[in-house]
């Protein structure tokens, strides 16, 4: 279901995408990839509150998850909580320092 759902995001169909990620959550709730996935889709659709919970689920089941940290980031920037993000891609900077995604947000002034 997840790589269903990561396939339908590559297509920009998010809602059924977000389904096919609440469908891996209810056969295995402790999948971090799939909550983070489905907080991707989330953000995707402006639903961006729920989407952060998704990425601190991620990250309860794996604080060592460097895309989901990225992820959080992203929409905490979005929402303009730049304070808050920043500390978020510098962790996921050094759980992965070749993640590319923190250094390019870090820098953007927008």
């Amino acid at each position: 279901m997840v790589q269903q759902g990561l396939t339908l995001s590559k297509l920009e169909r998010d809602e059924e995408a977000l389904q096919c990620f609440e469908e891996a959550l209810k056969l295995k709730p402790d999948h971090a990839e799939a909550w983070d996935n489905k907080g991707v889709a989330l953000d995707n659709l402006a639903r961006c509150e729920e989407a952060l919970q998704c990425f601190e689920e991620a990250l309860k089941l794996n604080p060592d998850y460097a895309e989901a940290w990225d992820d959080k980031g992203v929409v905490l920037s979005n929402l303009e909580g730049y304070e808050e993000a920043l500390p978020c891609f510098d962790k996921a900077l050094k759980i992965k320092p070749t993640l590319c995604e923190p250094c390019i947000t870090k820098v953007s002034p927008w």
